[in-house]
């Protein structure tokens, strides 16, 4: 979705962080919120 409804020329940044047992994925971008 961050792609699909984003706004011409928006950007998207995907953030991976390594804890214990486990990885936290986080995407954000410059689209239209809910």
């Amino acid at each position: 979705n961050a792609v699909k409804y984003n706004r011409p020329g928006g950007s998207v940044w995907v953030r991976v962080t390594q804890q214990t047992e486990k990885l936290l994925i986080c995407v954000s971008d410059t689209g239209y919120g809910i």
